[in-house]
């Protein structure tokens, strides 16, 4: 996810900002906050990566 976009595109940047470093996330590293360990994002980054690690 392009969260700098995002935030550069909401009606509100910096609330969005501030929003999105209190949940503990680094701009480019996770894609939100709201799944926690059920995101199916972080869930899929997961599996291809060890899937890689597998053919190499």
């Amino acid at each position: 996810m392009n969260w700098k976009e995002m935030i550069k595109l909401a009606i509100d940047p910096e609330t969005a900002k501030k929003i999105h470093y209190r949940a503990g996330t680094e701009i480019d590293n996770e894609p939100c906050s709201m799944c926690g360990e059920f995101c199916s994002i972080k869930i899929l980054e997961e599996a291809l990566s060890k899937s890689k690690k597998k053919k190499d």
